[in-house]
């Protein structure tokens, strides 16, 4: 089962996966393609291929699952056909194209099922509860976290089980339920340790370690992102990153900012040695936020613009995020026009993109502009 991997950023949820061989790997299977037979080898090798570009933000992802899409339509491989709506699904999420995500998974599930392909039908079941998730419909993202569960059980796909599980788990959290979350999380900790899954008990300890977090814990929460960090150390450099990230947000929280950018830091160069643009733009959210703490605002002002360039150009959210804090911080510089500015862009983007926590952040961000400029609007 290759279902999207749990949130792990503290202050961003998305599911990416990279590795610095990444385009060496996407070249030396791309030169096959045009002496491939259409079968169903083709399907995975056109597949693997949307994976891998939309992993790397790249368009050419699109490309790649049309194509795989249509030769497995022809050849009614539903298997390949249910795995290539997969990657349409996907990446119309990083586009922020929700509904049209949504459309890809389920034609996924049915095709899946047509397949008798249960491991796809666990996915796209997790795909979904994604989407919901995002959407902060959290009690719908756990039914359909509940039925990759059913499904995977039926399979009896261990590691999707887990992976269902630790899902579910967050969903809790959301809720603001700790307790139930990180029962949860425990519970897809032992089943990867019963397997042996080192990468699966890797995303549990960091899932756990940002639930103490929450809670305020954060030398505990420290203390299990370091046994992550153990196991992603030995195959995995692109969680290494995710990891330092996290530790650096844990290190503000708890106030040992010189520590925290040295791990923001450390995870920006491994980002940048991967030309990983998108990703880059939450380190350089969270090193502004170090700046913000210490009061240091035209650094932190520097680095939320920094964040904001680097936003893919689906990532609309982040995008409004940017700008909400861009305004709170040049309110606390006495900088009226300019909060009013990026605050009003903000809530455009916000309106547009229907997120309630942006909408609230913004609109705050807005309030907050008005009021130093002398205005409540």
């Amino acid at each position: 089962m290759q279902p999207p991997r749990m949130i792990l950023f503290a202050f961003a949820a998305f599911f990416l996966t990279q590795a610095f061989s990444q385009n060496s790997k996407i070249d030396s299977v791309k030169v096959l393609v045009p002496n491939l037979s259409n079968d169903s080898s083709k399907v995975k090798t056109l597949v693997f291929l949307a994976n891998e570009y939309r992993k790397l933000g790249d368009s050419l992802a699109l490309r790649y699952a049309r194509e795989a899409y249509s030769l497995a339509a022809a050849l009614k491989y539903y298997k390949g056909q249910a795995r290539a709506a997969t990657q349409l699904g996907r990446y119309m999420r990083q586009l922020s194209k929700k509904d049209e995500a949504l459309k890809y998974f389920q034609e996924s599930i049915d095709l899946s099922e047509k397949a008798g392909y249960l491991s796809g039908v666990g996915a796209g079941y997790l795909n979904m509860g994604t989407i919901y998730y995002e959407q902060a419909r959290y009690e719908q993202a756990r039914e359909y976290f509940e039925r990759s569960l059913a499904a995977c059980e039926k399979d009896n796909d261990k590691e999707g089980v887990a992976l269902a599980t630790g899902n579910i788990g967050i969903t809790y959290e959301a809720d603001g339920n700790y307790t139930r979350a990180l029962d949860a999380y425990f519970q897809a900790l032992k089943m990867n340790e019963e397997i042996n899954y080192k990468q699966g008990m890797a995303y549990n300890f960091g899932a756990i370690a940002i639930n103490y977090s929450k809670q305020g814990d954060h030398q505990k929460s420290i203390e299990f992102h370091q046994k992550a960090l153990e196991i992603h150390r030995e195959n995995d450099p692109y969680y290494v990153a995710v990891t330092q990230v996290n530790m650096g947000v844990a290190y503000r929280k708890m106030k040992e900012y010189a520590r925290a950018l040295e791990a923001l830091n450390e995870a920006l160069l491994t980002f940048q040695k991967m030309g990983s643009v998108g990703v880059q733009a939450h380190v350089f959210a969270g090193i502004a936020q170090v700046y913000l703490d210490q009061s240091d605002l035209s650094l932190a002002a520097a680095y939320f613009r920094r964040a904001q360039r680097a936003r893919s150009k689906g990532d609309e959210s982040g995008n409004a995020s940017d700008l909400a804090h861009l305004s709170e911080t040049y309110v606390k510089m006495a900088k009226a026009d300019s909060a009013l500015f990026f605050a009003k862009q903000g809530l455009i983007i916000a309106e547009r993109i229907t997120s309630v926590e942006n909408m609230v952040s913004t609109s705050k961000a807005l309030y907050e502009a008005y009021k130093l400029k002398g205005d409540r609007g």
